[in-house]
């Protein structure tokens, strides 16, 4: 019931959404070689990464049929 209205409210569109973010944002950066990369630069990648495994286990948890059989 929670996730009909999770997908009703466009909650799947919206994590679909960050995550195509965040590895949009990964790519562009990894892109650039670590030694050119600015500490600013750095910093993004690394929290780029963190919301993409954030994003990533949502998702994993949403899927799981681990929920329903419990």
């Amino acid at each position: 019931m929670l996730l009909w209205a999770f997908y009703r409210k466009g909650g799947l569109d919206a994590v679909a959404a960050m995550c195509r973010a965040f590895v949009h944002t990964v790519q562009r950066l990894s892109a650039v070689s670590p030694d050119e990369r600015s500490d600013v630069a750095s910093q993004e990648l690394i929290h780029a990464h963190g919301g993409l495994k954030v994003v990533l286990h949502l998702i994993s948890t949403i899927v799981s049929s681990k929920p329903i059989l419990d």
